[in-house]
């Protein structure tokens, strides 16, 4: 990648709300709707660059930053990502328009169109088959239910560099085994995102796998540990259904903290029926209590004092 936005641009526009992401992103939308692609193009920037307040290119790359910062800008990000990538390519600029697809994805991996936009631009770059079907097996992993990620998928099956391929269809472990080698290269953008594929798929025995809960164990883990919320969920998740329950707390803390919300509504409810579960034995306690049991109300007596 050749950088993570482009120059800054200053506000050239009394009218202008430079102050807010969203309203920036409006006005390349007005400009985009327009044809004006160059302005465009310096709305999304300037859009982008108040979200990303200065972080080094080092930092954004890491697995989950993007995802974080997407998240804290009520979802605005991704979007300047993908539609600056639609302004870049009607600029003819397709490296550009690769570059800020490819951040689209990493900020939000089930926004479809975030894919897509990338497929247009390998599209108009001349990117072999090879590399837009890898594209398309990634995609399908986050984004499943896609009618046209899934027509993309069948286009690609049939085409090659040169002709029609006998192969005419992907399965699910040909993207699996895709996503295994992504999740075996340090370094690799999306490493993080699919070492949680991989774990996801070993956990429930999918994409031709089979169910393996060591080895599920393991790629979430990886997952979690380069900062993936998914994974640390299904971690989470993977040792709740082991009832490793003092294990799950804190994977479910990690993903929480990476933004993850369903992990938030998990540990809610695993809080809930943890008290629920406490006021049902203090209420057994104190009728032991009452019938004379002195341990009984020794423990009631520690509750209160924890209190």
């Amino acid at each position: 990648m050749s950088s993570l936005a482009q120059k800054k641009i200053s506000p050239e526009h009394s009218q202008l709300d430079a102050k807010s992401p969203l309203s920036l992103k409006n006005q390349g939308n007005e400009a985009l709707n327009k044809g004006d692609y160059v302005t465009a193009g310096r709305m999304y920037t300037l859009g982008i660059d108040l979200i990303l307040d200065g972080r080094s290119n080092e930092e954004l790359v890491k697995p989950g930053v993007l995802h974080v910062l997407d998240k804290n800008s009520n979802h605005v990000l991704h979007a300047l990502f993908s539609n600056r990538s639609l302004a870049m390519l009607k600029q003819k600029d397709a490296a550009a328009a690769k570059e800020d697809a490819e951040l689209c994805t990493l900020a939000k991996p089930d926004f479809a169109k975030g894919h897509l936009r990338l497929l247009a631009a390998l599209d108009v770059d001349g990117a072999s088959v090879e590399e837009r079907r890898a594209v398309v097996m990634r995609a399908l992993l986050s984004c499943p239910d896609n009618a046209e990620l899934r027509g993309m998928e069948l286009r690609y099956a049939l085409d090659t560099d040169g002709g029609v391929s006998n192969d005419v269809s992907v399965d699910g472990a040909e993207v699996i085994r895709e996503t295994i080698k992504v999740a075996s290269q340090e370094g690799h953008p999306q490493r993080a995102m699919a070492c949680g594929d991989v774990g996801s798929a070993y956990a429930c025995g999918a994409h031709g796998l089979e169910k393996d809960v060591v080895k599920a164990e393991t790629f979430l883990k990886q997952g979690m540990e380069l900062g993936d919320g998914a994974s640390a969920r299904n971690l989470g998740l993977l040792f709740l259904d082991l009832q490793r329950v003092q294990e799950a707390a804190p994977a479910l803390k990690k993903a929480a903290d990476l933004g993850d919300d369903e992990a938030k509504s998990i540990l809610q409810q695993i809080a809930g029926e943890a008290e629920k579960k406490k006021e049902e034995m203090i209420k057994k306690l104190r009728k032991m209590a009452d019938m004379g049991d002195q341990r009984a109300v020794e423990m009631i007596r520690e509750f209160e004092q924890q209190q």
